[in-house]
């Protein structure tokens, strides 16, 4: 984790090791900066209503991204107040971790709940979820989106393709065919729509 102190005038009093192995600097150069300073405006902009939050004596957790190195970066971060003993909010601690890895599986997961794993287009979830966001009966959502294009006067179309003799090739040639004609018959399909039609 990147581990820090920030004093009530937003500069740093400390800064751990790892800190200037992220931003590729030596950590006792921020030592005596302001955040805004260190973190540039465009992160700082981000960052200033919970460092205003801690400050006020409250601590703060939230997740964010940023950009370092030219990489894409998500953190999560939890602003400590650092009291004097009368209680009054001298600075903060502030500890960053890098979740950069956990953010990217969640990404995959989700994208492995919504579309095939051969092909890469939706699988049969995505598309009842985009046939119709409102909870209906599983029969009943193209009769509403048909119902919805009606009243919003807005065409749709919807095509059932199929592979004729698909079991012969699985068949005759074996399964790692099949799956290449299905990849190619998806590929075929992506070429001849527009990007916001839906192959599932």
């Amino acid at each position: 984790a990147i581990i820090s102190h920030v004093d009530r005038d937003e500069r740093y009093t400390f800064a751990n090791a790892f800190m200037g192995r992220m931003f590729g600097i030596d950590e006792n150069s921020v030592i005596g900066k302001s955040v805004r300073e260190v973190r540039g405006d465009k992160i700082y902009e981000s960052l200033a209503p919970h460092v205003a939050t801690v400050l006020a004596g409250d601590a703060v957790n939230f997740e964010g991204t940023a950009e370092f190195s030219g990489r894409t970066y998500h953190y999560q971060t939890s602003y400590i107040p650092d009291h004097d003993r009368d209680g009054t909010p001298r600075g903060f601690f502030a500890m960053t971790f890098d979740i950069t890895k956990l953010k990217l599986a969640e990404q995959l997961l989700e994208r492995e709940a919504r579309f095939d794993a051969l092909t890469g287009v939706a699988n049969r979830r995505y598309f009842g979820e985009r046939l119709h966001r409102l909870p209906a009966p599983r029969g009943e959502r193209l009769a509403l989106a048909a119902a919805r294009s009606r009243r919003q006067h807005a065409p749709i179309a919807l095509l059932y393709l199929d592979i004729d003799r698909f079991k012969a090739i699985n068949d005759l040639l074996g399964h790692a065919a099949g799956d290449e004609v299905i990849s190619e018959f998806a590929r075929r399909l992506q070429a001849c729509v527009r990007e916001d039609d839906l192959i599932a």
